[in-house]
């Protein structure tokens, strides 16, 4: 079959691409765009369209609208097999009656490549995830780690120009699933592939990307950098699926150049550095746990609290306290610097700088 040359920017793109199964629609009107070389992580809750937007680019999937593009040629109707791209899946997908080197050999042998070329690229690429020394084993002679270390390993075999990972360290446990995590990473850098690749874990999100596309019901509510994502999210949604969040009820006065002016359920004005918001919009202040300070109620101005909770976390202090306004908050304090707390059920007082916090588009459930 021709393939259509798209007109599309990006390596990979989505145009106007929909998805529905009879009346259920799972992808609306997606536009994507993703760079040669790029890490783009797709998070989001169960049921988003992250996982079904993975499967219309491997091709395991058809979008009932729409076009899917790679390196400017139209691959909606390619079959996945012949669109060249390396497939990670969390449950490895690895052949039980075959070694680890037959393993990674086996997308070689489908593309007709001879056996002593199949044996030498199959051996570089366990030598790349440091296995070469298991390549006669079966995968059920290794553990779940190494596992997924030859399912990576035979989607880059081939050297195909994108890999996709549909949430390939979902199944082990936190240890295992950093180390593997950092070694990703560092393959990405020295292949210089484009990875496309699913989570719904928010820090394995921040760390590895180049940047994440957090999807809410079928569409993107926001793609941007991890620190942009983090320190000036849009809305509610992003803020609370992005790190643990403080939002804060508020009224919207006026947006400008300068920042939005918002006044909070006490009553209180302030004027929160950012991104214009235009009137009418109802809105929430975002504050971070790790922005929010904790001193003597006598030691200036802030908004009294009672301690509700303590938790050690090891490097910091999760701290809940309760005010009768504002509600519950949730500050980080770093340990050694809670020495003159109260204790539960005493007064503290709580206060933020206004640079530290975000004024963000409120998001009820109803809302996509």
């Amino acid at each position: 079959m021709t393939q259509e040359r798209g007109a599309e920017q990006g390596f990979v793109s989505f145009r106007n691409v929909n998805k529905a199964y009879a009346a259920l629609t799972v992808i609306r009107d997606l536009n994507l765009d993703v760079a040669r070389g790029e890490f783009l992580t797709l998070l989001g809750p169960s049921g988003s369209g992250k996982t079904t937007s993975l499967m219309m680019l491997a091709g395991f999937e058809h979008p009932t609208s729409g076009t899917i593009s790679l390196d400017g040629r139209v691959i909606s109707n390619v079959p996945p097999h012949r669109r060249g791209i390396g497939v990670v899946f969390q449950n490895y997908a690895l052949f039980p009656h075959m070694s680890i080197l037959d393993n990674i050999k086996y997308p070689l042998r489908a593309r007709g490549m001879r056996s002593r070329d199949c044996t030498q690229d199959a051996m570089r690429a366990l030598a790349m995830v440091r296995l070469e020394a298991l390549a006669h084993r079966t995968p059920a002679q290794l553990s779940g780690g190494q596992q997924q270390r030859v399912a990576v390993a035979r989607a880059l075999v081939f050297k195909p120009s994108l890999v996709l990972m549909d949430e390939p360290l979902g199944a082990l446990d936190k240890q295992l699933r950093e180390q593997l995590q950092d070694e990703i990473k560092s393959i990405h850098r020295e292949t210089g592939v484009t990875v496309v690749y699913v989570t719904h874990d928010q820090s394995e999100a921040l760390t590895m990307s180049d940047r994440v596309a957090v999807f809410d019901k079928g569409r993107i509510a926001q793609i941007s950098t991890p620190a942009e994502l983090y320190k000036s999210p849009l809305s509610s949604f992003v803020a609370s699926f992005l790190g643990e969040s403080n939002l804060l009820d508020a009224e919207l006065l006026d947006g400008g150049p300068g920042g939005n002016t918002i006044r909070l359920a006490d009553g209180s004005v302030r004027t929160v550095p950012g991104r214009e918001i235009a009137r009418p919009a109802a809105v929430q202040l975002l504050v971070r746990p790790e922005h929010l300070e904790l001193s003597s109620p006598s030691q200036g101005e802030g908004y009294v609290a009672l301690i509700r909770d303590f938790a050690y976390h090891g490097d910091h202090l999760r701290v809940k306290v309760f005010n009768p306004t504002l509600g519950t908050l949730i500050a980080k304090l770093q340990v050694g610097s809670t020495q003159d707390l109260p204790c539960i059920g005493g007064e503290t007082l709580v206060h933020w700088r206004d640079s530290d916090s975000v004024v963000v588009r409120r998001v009820g459930d109803d809302e996509a």
